[in-house]
């Protein structure tokens, strides 16, 4: 938005301000006095569009590699504590149930 309004307060000023020579039979090309030609800031845009694409989907490509990483990560790190947990459970329920506690 902030290039809009750079382009619009370009645009206003080019409007406003006379430039000396700047007549169409000023004998320079209308591009090379800076008037915005619409059709090359689409080609413009389209081909900043594209970079942030690629970029983007590079990024995203990235972010996945992290998350499978981490998910590496914790399953490593979880594993032991899961089966340390498991021989305890094991060991706990190996107890005989006559004991006067009830759990509920």
């Amino acid at each position: 938005s902030s290039l809009m309004r750079q382009m619009e307060s370009a645009c206003n000023s080019r409007a406003m301000t006379p430039v000396p020579g700047g007549g169409p039979l000023g004998g320079a090309p209308a591009s090379h006095l800076g008037v915005l030609d619409p059709q090359q800031q689409i080609l413009e845009l389209n081909s900043k569009l594209s970079e942030l694409r690629k970029l983007n989907y590079a990024l995203d490509v990235e972010l996945q590699k992290e998350r499978g990483q981490r998910a590496e990560q914790n399953t490593r790190i979880m594993e032991p504590r899961s089966r340390e947990a498991d021989r305890m459970l094991g060991q706990q329920s190996g107890q005989p149930t006559d004991s006067p506690v009830k759990h509920m």
